[in-house]
């Protein structure tokens, strides 16, 4: 796993990229039972897709999701957001989905390190659909796969503008299915990688449905629901 470039005093700012369903939400949990760190959750995404220009994009999610716009959602809300002081923190970890900012990569806080989680696309796709059948019925496969699709070609986009604009070098990313069968090997190697502590306690939270969070609220809430709490 390629290391990152040094990180300035202070907490250390980490973001990782994923598409929908590639297990990034067990990633994000198990970063916020550390006890050191501020998770946020998709705030990019938040904004794409709740934001005062997101009305049009709403109905593309597999989700009803209609209550959860708010004009406050900007890309400025999310830049105060993203570099308030949280006392205490050694580590502010955001976790969102690169589809948030398929329109404009320079909108990503360019003081945060990068880094990703990729899952194969027959499972992604495959969890993503069960999740539109079951709560906004039949859904065209065919158009749902294209969008898929195209979410894979933008995080490698992304990922070479991290490499090219962001001058990162070559940026972590993790195997979805090496999160699941050996968290205890990848966890300390990626703390490695990102310049941060490992810690055991990484490995101790409770599991959670996610389909519970992302149907609540914009994922970004949950920071201050999670944060320094036992999960």
């Amino acid at each position: 796993m390629s290391t990152s470039s040094p990180q300035s005093s202070g907490p250390v700012r980490i973001m990782m990229w994923s598409t929908p369903r590639s297990l990034s939400t067990a990633f994000a949990r198990s970063m916020s039972a550390r006890g050191d760190a501020e998770v946020f959750w998709e705030p990019y995404f938040s904004c794409y897709f709740f934001g005062p220009a997101g009305a049009e994009r709403i109905s593309l999610l597999p989700i009803h999701a209609t209550s959860m716009s708010n004009e406050k959602y900007t890309h400025s809300f999310i830049s105060g957001l993203l570099n308030a002081e949280y006392p205490g923190a050694k580590v502010l970890f955001v976790k969102d989905m690169v589809e948030g900012i398929k329109d404009n990569f320079d909108v990503v806080d360019h003081r945060y390190k990068h880094s990703f989680i990729i899952r194969h696309p027959r499972k992604t796709f495959r969890s993503l659909y069960r999740i539109a059948h079951s709560q906004i019925g039949p859904r065209d496969p065919c158009e749902m796969i294209s969008r898929h699709k195209n979410n894979y070609h933008i995080l490698e986009q992304f990922y070479r503008y991290v490499q090219t604009e962001l001058d990162q070098g070559a940026p972590p990313i993790i195997d979805a299915d090496d999160l699941v069968s050996h968290p205890e090997k990848l966890l300390p190697k990626y703390c490695e990688a990102m310049g941060i502590e490992y810690t055991p306690k990484m490995l101790e939270w409770e599991s959670v449905e996610a389909d519970s969070l992302t149907g609540t609220a914009p994922m970004w809430v949950f920071s201050h629901t999670l944060r320094r709490t036992k999960v």
